[in-house]
């Protein structure tokens, strides 16, 4: 009876330690599968940050592009206007040389007309004489 009891606390120790290594063993494995998540879900997260990151840089570049061609619309109409002001200027000025240049023209028409006048009161005084 002595022995049996024996036997059976040997049995229910070896039992115990087998079902303890056999609780090891599958903690390890979750322990390891848990591992291999954690893994895939920081890669995961990894690719989604370059995603963002490569999306953030697209966006900031489109931005400055539209910066850049904003200032240079902005600057040829500048550039514009100067243009449109110094024309209007070099305009007037031609205009203003083109009526110097009419008047000048009626003037001399009119001194022409004064020497035909006077040449041919000169001829009529000496045909008269």
């Amino acid at each position: 009876a002595e022995e049996r009891k024996m036997r059976q606390r040997a049995q229910a120790l070896a039992a115990a330690r087998r079902e303890e290594a056999l609780e090891r063993v599958a903690m390890a494995e979750e322990d390891r599968v848990e591992a291999t998540m954690e893994k895939e879900v920081q890669r995961e997260i990894r690719s989604e940050e370059l995603q963002l990151q490569k999306e953030a840089q697209r966006r900031l570049h489109a931005e400055q592009r539209k910066l850049q061609l904003a200032e240079r619309k902005e600057n040829v109409e500048r550039i514009r206007k100067v243009f449109d002001y110094r024309s209007f200027g070099i305009l007037s000025q031609i205009e203003q040389k083109n009526q110097r240049v009419e008047l000048l023209q009626q003037q001399r028409k009119e001194i022409q007309r004064r020497r035909r006048e006077r040449a041919q009161a000169l001829a009529a005084a000496r045909g008269v004489v």
